[in-house]
C-alpha cells in the first residue's frame, strides 16, 4: 500500500505512480493500492482542504515559505512532535490498516510516515515500513528511528538520517523516484541554439513560491532563455505573458511525462522550490 497524502497531482503522488508502475512491469502479480489519509478519513472535505490550501498559497506564497521554514525546515535537530496530527489521523490510520491489511506500506509524504513511525514506536503493528524521500532534504515531520527502511536520495540524506539514530544498514541510495519512461535513453536534441543557454524555473504541479519575484529580477539577456513552469497557477502564466518579454517563455500545467521529461533534457540549468 502506498501513502502520498491529498489526491493533486503533487510529487508524492507521481512519486507513488511511478514506483507502482515501474514495479509492475517487473512483478504482475502483486496488487498495488493508493491510499490518501485525508480522503479516507474525511470524505470529501479532502477536496475542500486541498482546494482552500492551493488557493491560500497561490495568494501568499511569502507566508507559505515563512511558515514551511519555521515548522519543518528549521533546527532539523530537533525531535518534534505534532500533537494535532496525531488527534485529528491516528485512530483513522489504524482502522485503514485493520480494513486493508497491507503486506507491505510505503510512505512518499511524510504525514503518513509520522503516523506510522509513532503506532511502530507504541508496539501496536509490526507491518514493514519504507520511507521514499521526494526532496534533497529530510524535515521534522518525517518519521524515522521505528521505520524499517529508507529510500534516501542523496548522500547527504543518508548521513542526516544515520545521525538520527537509523541504522545504515536499513538505508538505501537510490535517489529520487523516476518513472519507468524517463529511465529509457532517448536522442538528444538541442533545445536552443548553442550560445544561448536555457533555464527551467519550476514551482512544481502547481506553480507556487517566490516566481514572481524572481521573474522580476530576470534582465533581457540574450544569453539566457527562461522557460516558466506555471503548473496549474493560470494567474501567474497570464501575468508573465503580459510582461512581453523576448526572454521568458510561460509554460502551462504538462500532464505528459514524455514532454517534461523533453524539457528537462534540453534545459541546460533548472530552479526549483520545494514540493508542496
Amino acid at each position: 500500500m502506498f501513502l502520498p497524502f491529498l489526491q493533486i497531482p503533487s510529487g508524492h503522488y507521481q512519486a507513488a505512480k511511478a514506483l507502482i508502475e515501474g514495479m509492475e512491469e517487473k512483478q504482475p502479480p502483486i496488487h498495488f493500492e493508493v491510499a490518501d489519509i485525508l480522503s479516507y478519513s474525511y470524505g470529501k472535505i479532502e477536496g475542500l482542504v486541498s482546494g482552500t490550501y492551493l488557493k491560500w498559497i497561490k495568494a501568499f506564497p511569502d507566508l507559505y515559505g515563512r511558515i514551511y521554514r519555521n515548522n519543518v525546515y528549521n533546527n532539523l535537530s530537533e525531535n518534534k512532535r505534532f500533537r494535532l496530527y496525531e488527534r485529528l489521523f491516528l485512530k483513522q490510520m489504524r482502522r485503514l490498516l485493520v480494513e486493508k491489511q497491507p503486506d507491505l506500506i510505503v510512505c512518499t509524504h511524510a504525514l503518513p510516515s509520522y503516523l506510522l513511525n509513532s503506532l511502530k514506536e507504541k508496539g501496536e503493528i509490526s507491518i514493514p515500513i519504507i520511507n521514499v524521500y521526494t526532496d534533497y532534504f529530510i524535515h521534522h515531520v518525517w518519521g524515522m528511528r521505528h521505520i524499517d527502511y529508507h529510500f534516501a536520495p542523496t548522500y547527504e540524506t543518508k548521513e542526516f538520517l544515520k545521525q538520527k539514530g537509523v541504522k545504515e544498514n536499513r538505508i538505501f541510495l537510490t535517489g529520487i523516484p523516476t518513472h519507468p519512461k524517463i529511465l529509457k535513453p532517448r536522442e538528444q536534441k538541442s533545445f536552443e541554439p548553442p550560445l544561448r543557454l536555457s533555464i527551467l524555473i519550476t514551482g512544481g504541479s502547481l506553480g507556487v513560491g517566490p516566481i514572481e519575484d524572481l521573474i522580476s529580477k530576470i534582465k533581457g539577456d540574450k544569453k539566457f532563455h527562461f522557460y516558466i513552469l506555471c503548473g496549474t497557477n493560470k494567474r501567474l502564466f497570464q501575468k508573465i505573458q503580459k510582461l512581453r518579454k523576448n526572454n521568458i517563455t510561460p509554460l502551462k500545467y504538462i500532464q505528459s511525462r514524455e514532454q517534461m521529461n523533453d524539457l528537462y533534457d534540453k534545459a541546460d540549468a533548472l530552479s526549483r522550490n520545494p514540493a508542496v
